[in-house]
């Protein structure tokens, strides 16, 4: 593996080096709190409530109804009957992100976020959408859906009566007509100034070129911020979307009242494809490498800081040693293979927050650590899967279909981060920090951001 810094590339500084000089600063500085650390003090107790870090606590949760899963082809196919509005969610577990751009279609996966539900060989996209509407229906969420940089997902929103009659749109195929592709490269296009106006986005990239390389084809930025010919957007949909890969995806949909009905519903649309491994490059070899990316911007007046290391594969685990780091009040991400923290400051203040991630990532997670951070991610797990509305619970269940937990009620899901014991999150944790380090620097105060040779010796 390559500890060589590496510089960032000209497809995120220059976005950087554009928007820094006019974003205003706003973020807390390293130190805060977390306010979840208020469920692990023993001293603040409140008497007569039932123990929340206990599974025999968490069977007094509310349902969510029952859920049920069949498989149509490689298609998982799960419903929950509970929900009295249906949100339905299709997610292309492994195609359709930015890592499975090829040469020559760098924005694809971004652009064909905006192409879902347009013109097929049947329909219009007045008709398709004019049919939606006359039925309540709301393509998912806002836009029709979104892409990451190794999965892609898209659905709707309606009423019950109308889930299943929907459902074929989610396979209609993609007429490429000019004006719908220029439409949804016209809308990648503002997504991606809108974003990289932040710069914690622009941070967030480069840990991702840091991390693989800008060889890697995980390197690739998620948005779309340069043009794009109707050809590659083609290329890229009919291979990730309507491929061999596009079959291994999961339909979640809430508010199912006949789980077979809507079997036969989803059979009917999509036939009963068997998923291959992806031929595209999501696939290819993604090796962990390390290294460093950095985006001075003069006159900037914040410094955004990512420090991460290669992730543990059980993504529980990466949930439990993120909670354990956010314990120590500092912001903790893991995704698409790196875990680290992240945090911005004032130029003044770079030397302490760059002291404040290496000490919380680099301190040992101990026994007790683990413990408080298991307890933490098990509650945030149950709280996301008792969100108040039936489409945060459609995501928690295509959570656990993406995981194969089929952690699908409470005390399912309660009971999977139980099985995990804490002596495994410490080995793990203490493995992770045997990769060599990936840092991402954006902005004024560079100059206080020791280099990658000597971040990485106090990890040692």
């Amino acid at each position: 593996m390559a500890t060589a810094a590496l510089t960032a590339t000209a497809k995120h500084a220059n976005a950087a080096r554009s928007s820094l000089s006019r974003t205003a600063a706003a973020a807390a500085t390293a130190g805060r709190r977390n306010i979840m650390m208020a469920m692990a003090a023993d001293d603040e107790d409140i008497p007569g409530l039932p123990d929340p870090m206990t599974l025999a606590s968490m069977t007094t949760l509310k349902s969510s109804g029952t859920v049920s899963s069949s498989k149509v082809g490689s298609l998982n196919v799960v419903t929950e009957d509970g929900s009295s509005s249906s949100s339905v969610l299709f997610t292309l577990k492994n195609a359709g992100g930015s890592a499975a751009e090829l040469s020559g279609e760098g924005g694809a996966a971004a652009v064909n976020a905006y192409l879902t539900f347009k013109s097929s060989s049947s329909a219009s996209t007045i008709k398709t959408l004019r049919d939606m509407h006359n039925s309540g229906a709301q393509p998912y969420p806002m836009l029709p859906s979104k892409a990451g940089r190794t999965s892609a997902q898209f659905g709707y929103t309606c009423a019950p009566e109308y889930t299943a009659d929907l459902v074929a749109n989610l396979a209609m195929d993609c007429a490429y007509t000019k004006w719908d592709v220029q439409d949804a490269v016209n809308y990648a296009h503002v997504a991606a100034s809108t974003a990289l106006a932040c710069p914690a986005n622009v941070c967030e990239e480069n840990i991702y070129v840091a991390a693989y390389g800008d060889a890697s084809a995980m390197s690739n930025s998620v948005y779309c911020s340069s043009a794009i010919s109707r050809d590659a957007v083609a290329n890229f949909r009919e291979r990730e979307y309507y491929g061999a890969a596009a079959a291994d995806a999961v339909l979640v949909a809430t508010g199912v009242a006949d789980h077979d009905a809507f079997v036969a519903a989803v059979t009917a649309a999509f036939g009963a494809k068997e998923g291959t491994a992806a031929a595209g490059a999501v696939q290819g070899e993604h090796e962990y490498r390390g290294g460093e990316s950095r985006v001075p911007v003069e006159g900037a007046s914040r410094t955004y800081l990512r420090l991460a290391f290669a992730a543990p594969y059980c993504a529980l685990v990466q949930d439990i040693i993120v909670a354990t780091l956010q314990a120590q009040g500092v912001d903790a991400f893991a995704q698409d293979g790196v875990l680290g923290v992240s945090g911005d400051a004032t130029v003044a203040a770079t030397p302490e927050l760059v002291d404040a991630l290496v000490a919380a990532l680099a301190a040992p997670i101990t026994a007790e650590s683990a413990a408080t951070g298991k307890l933490l991610a098990k509650a945030s797990a149950l709280m996301a899967l008792e969100g108040t509305s039936s489409t945060s619970l459609a995501q928690s269940l295509t959570t656990g279909a993406v995981l194969g937990t089929e952690a699908y009620t409470p005390q399912d899901l309660a009971a999977a981060y139980d099985d995990i014991a804490v002596e495994t999150v410490v080995a793990e944790a203490a493995k992770m920090k045997e990769s060599v380090l990936a840092v991402s620097a954006v902005g004024g105060g560079l100059a206080a951001v020791p280099y990658h040779p000597t971040l990485a010796a106090m990890f040692k």
